[in-house]
């Protein structure tokens, strides 16, 4: 998957940091790129392009982190526009069934509560 690869690449880690951050400090300046990443990969998943087990099996933890931790950006722009970041709430929408179904076959609990603190201090942090 050349998406995993761009999102593990160099640039992408500095952009993931500083959207972190950014939404650390509820300014939320420098979430686009990330967001608009996931935009992507909803609508690629949307449009049949890419298969949704296998973006939760990689992206996940991203989608579910950056979708909570930036959530009253993301409300707020959608008040704006509805279809503001449309393609990202389907695809947070259709990872977090996936995730929820996942963890009952493993006899996990569906219900999950993301350490949001600690998901923002590790995707800050520089990564390489």
């Amino acid at each position: 998957m050349k998406l995993r690869t761009q999102f593990h690449s160099e640039d992408m880690h500095k952009a993931r940091s500083a959207a972190a951050k950014s939404i650390g400090a509820k300014t939320y300046s420098d979430t686009a790129e990330v967001l608009n990443f996931f935009e992507t990969v909803g609508l690629l998943t949307r449009l049949g392009a890419l298969d949704e087990h296998m973006v939760w099996h990689a992206f996940f933890y991203w989608i579910d982190g950056y979708c909570q931790a930036a959530k009253d950006d993301i409300e707020e722009c959608r008040r704006d526009d509805p279809t503001s970041w449309a393609d990202l709430m389907f695809i947070h929408r259709q990872v977090t069934r996936i995730e929820d179904r996942e963890r009952r076959r493993a006899g996990a609990p569906a219900k999950r509560t993301p350490n949001l603190e600690r998901f923002l201090d590790d995707e800050a942090r520089p990564h390489g």
